[in-house]
C-alpha cells in the first residue's frame, strides 16, 4: 500500500521501461533497447497483494518489517522518507537490501538531492536486450543530481538468494549492459536520465555490491 505522503514525492515524475515488446522474425524474439518515459502514477499503483506461504519456502516471504522472523530485519518503514511504500513484505534478501539502502542513505543524500527506494510489485517487466525474456526488477532506485544539474538516475535492484544466482545469471548479465546499450528517450533537453543496472544484491555478497556502486561513482 502506498505511503499517504506519496504525493510529496510527485517530482519522481518518470519510469523508463520498454515500449511493449520485441520484434519478430528469423530471431524469435528481441528486446528493443528503446526506453521511453511513463508517468510515475500510470506504473506504480496501489494494490492488494496476496503470498503463499509455505513452511519451506523463504521465512520472511509475506511478513511485515515490523514484525519479521528476523529481528534483525525489523523496520518501519513508514518513518523513511526515501521508501516510497509504508512496509516491504518480500523475501529476506529484498529485507536485508532495503537494509542496505538505510545504511547507505545519509551518504546517498550528500550527493543526491533526492533518493527514492520504490518496490517493483509486478508493476512493470523489462526485456533482455538478447531474446525478449522479460522479469520484473524488485527494486528501482531513484536519485536526483544536487551538483547544479538537472541529471537523475534510475538504477534496476534485483535481491538475489544465492540459490537462485547460476538459474536467473541471464537477469544479472542483461542488468550489466543496461548503461551501455540502452536508448534513454529524454523528457525534454534540460533533462538527462542515466539507468544503471545494478549486479545481484545478496546479503552474504554485499560488499561486492556496495564496491560496484563506488566503482561506478553512485556513492
Amino acid at each position: 500500500m502506498l505511503v499517504d505522503g506519496y504525493e510529496i514525492k510527485k517530482d519522481l515524475d518518470y519510469v523508463y521501461s520498454y515500449q511493449e515488446l520485441i520484434e519478430k522474425g528469423n530471431i524469435d524474439k528481441k528486446g528493443t533497447v528503446e526506453f521511453n518515459p511513463k508517468a510515475i502514477s500510470e506504473i506504480f499503483k496501489d494494490k492488494e497483494m496476496t503470498f503463499s506461504i509455505s513452511s519451506d519456502g523463504d521465512a520472511e516471504t509475506g511478513k511485515s518489517m515490523l514484525s519479521p522472523s528476523n529481528q534483525n530485519l525489523y523496520m518501519n518503514l513508514s518513518e523513511k522518507d526515501w521508501y516510497a511504500f509504508n512496509d516491504c513484505f518480500g523475501t529476506s534478501e529484498e529485507k536485508w537490501l532495503i537494509k542496505f539502502i538505510e545504511k547507505t542513505v545519509d551518504k546517498l543524500k550528500q550527493e543526491y538531492a533526492e533518493v527514492y527506494l520504490l518496490r517493483n510489485e509486478k508493476h512493470f517487466q523489462i526485456y533482455n536486450f538478447e531474446d525478449g525474456q522479460a522479469f520484473e526488477p524488485d527494486f528501482i532506485l531513484f536519485l536526483k543530481n544536487k551538483k547544479g544539474k538537472n541529471e537523475r538516475y534510475q538504477l534496476f535492484i534485483e535481491p538475489k538468494g544465492g540459490h537462485l544466482e547460476e538459474k536467473d545469471k541471464w537477469k544479472e548479465d542483461f542488468l550489466l549492459t543496461i548503461k551501455d546499450k540502452a536508448d534513454v528517450k529524454h523528457v525534454n533537453s534540460n533533462s538527462k536520465y542515466v539507468l544503471y543496472g545494478l549486479p545481484f544484491y545478496n546479503k552474504e555478497k554485499e560488499n561486492h555490491f556496495s564496491d560496484y556502486l563506488d566503482k561506478e561513482g553512485i556513492i
